[in-house]
Order: structure tokens, then C-alpha cells, then sequence
């Protein structure tokens, strides 16, 4: 397998050659966090207000991973360049359900992992971290997807391991350095006689850090993909997982 440094590389090569066409499907991320915010900004602290903003965020939830998954079949499919709708690569309600459920599978799996023993949740969440992308990308379902997950670690545990980790740190360092320069011009640009802090929150603030979503969500979304299918083009099954 690509060692971690080569899949950064690619990632961020892809991120700035295909950085248009990734905002077509990221900069949508805005809509949902934009209604939140004049929702908090013109209801202030009544409760109507705080009941729509939590419905909404619940929506701006599902809505980012949507986005996301139609942008990693974009990625998987090699596209480089948007035309048309990013919907296009979006997907369909069943198989959206079929990915919920695995999410929701798999953090049963991990919790009670991580009930038990911390080891053991740990082990789970690397032998199903491409869950999902068996999924999307293959149309597995339930165990099915579980367990194709768990064949592509099987054998290279600890190399994955190395490249979750080291790819996900660097990202992660990024992200917040990107973050807190987008909460700090909030704060900033916040007027000093702001009367619209939500609950203890300020509206603007979580504007701005949405902003920053747009443009570092797709980086892990990028490396994500890159990874999977690096683990899958390498994957090396046996007669009886053939069989199987």
C-alpha cells in the first residue's frame, strides 16, 4: 500500500487541481447553516426559535453527509470536473438508509467495544472502517458490508492503523488551525453590544465555522476515498474468502 505521506500528497494534488468542483458540492453545507443562523439571529432567546434551530440542525446533519457521500463517488468515480449538478453523484434514498444504518451499526459495535474493554472497540473501529464505503461504492449491505469491511484490513491491521492515524492527525491539525481563525473573526466582527447570544452561543461564530466546513470537511472526505481504494486495489483475497 501508498505509505500515508504519498496518500497526503494525493489528496491535497487532487484538493487543488479539482477545487472548483469540490465547492459545488461543499459550498451547499452553507444553505442549512445560513437558516440556522437568521433563525437564531431574528428569534433570539424564545423557544419557537431554539425548537426550529434544533430541528434544523438535525436536517443541516444529514444534509452535510449527503453532501459528502455524492463527493465521495464523485472522487471514486476519478472525476476531476463537475458538470452539472453535483445530485448527480448523490445517493439514491435507499441506499442513504442502507449507510445510515451501518453508521449506526457500527457505533453499536464500537461502544460496546469500548463498554467491555477499550481494545476491543478499538479493533472494531478499524476492521469496519470502510463500512460505509463498501456501501456506497459497492452496494453491500448490513453484515455483508461489515464483513468486506473487515476482509480488506485483514492481514494489514496495524499498516491501516498507521494510515488512519497519521492521515487523520495531519487533517485534523489543519482543520482546527482553519477553525479558530474562522471563530476568531466571528468573535471579532461580533458588535461589542450584541444582544442575539443563543442559549450562550453566538449565531455569527457558528456561521463562520461552517465557512471553515466548506472548505476542510472535503480534505478528510478526499484522503477518505483515497484510502479506501488504495486498501481495495491492494486487497489480496484468499481461496476462501473468494469463495466465501
Amino acid at each position: 500500500m501508498k505509505q500515508a505521506t504519498v496518500l497526503l500528497k494525493e489528496t491535497f494534488d487532487y484538493y487543488k487541481g479539482s477545487f472548483a468542483s469540490i465547492l459545488k458540492f461543499s459550498v451547499w453545507i452553507l444553505v442549512p447553516a445560513v437558516a440556522i443562523f437568521l433563525v437564531e439571529l431574528i428569534g433570539g432567546q424564545t423557544e419557537g426559535a431554539y425548537l426550529l434551530s434544533g430541528i434544523l440542525q438535525i436536517f443541516a446533519g444529514f444534509f452535510l453527509f449527503w453532501v459528502l457521500l455524492a463527493l465521495t463517488q464523485f472522487i471514486a468515480d476519478g472525476k476531476k470536473e463537475l458538470t452539472g449538478s453535483f445530485t448527480q453523484f448523490a445517493p439514491k434514498s435507499g441506499v442513504f438508509l442502507a449507510i445510515i444504518w451501518i453508521v449506526i451499526l457500527v457505533g453499536i459495535i464500537e461502544l460496546v467495544g469500548f463498554v467491555l474493554l477499550i481494545i476491543p472497540g478499538l479493533i472494531f473501529a478499524v476492521w469496519y472502517a470502510f463500512a460505509q464505503y463498501t456501501t456506497l461504492l459497492e452496494g453491500k449491505r448490513g453484515m455483508e458490508a461489515l464483513k468486506q469491511s473487515k476482509m480488506y484490513v485483514k492481514g494489514r491491521f496495524w499498516p491501516i492503523v498507521g494510515r488512519l492515524l497519521l492521515g487523520g492527525i495531519v487533517l485534523l491539525v489543519i482543520y482546527l488551525v482553519v477553525e479558530l481563525i474562522m471563530i476568531g473573526l466571528g468573535e471579532l466582527l461580533t458588535p461589542a453590544s450584541a444582544d442575539y447570544f443563543y442559549y450562550g452561543t453566538n449565531p455569527l461564530v457558528r456561521l463562520f465555522s461552517a465557512v471553515s466546513d466548506v472548505f476542510m470537511l472535503p480534505l478528510f472526505t478526499v484522503y477518505g476515498t483515497f484510502l479506501y481504494l488504495e486498501v481495495k486495489n491492494t486487497f489480496k483475497p484468499q481461496t476462501g474468502e473468494m469463495n466465501a
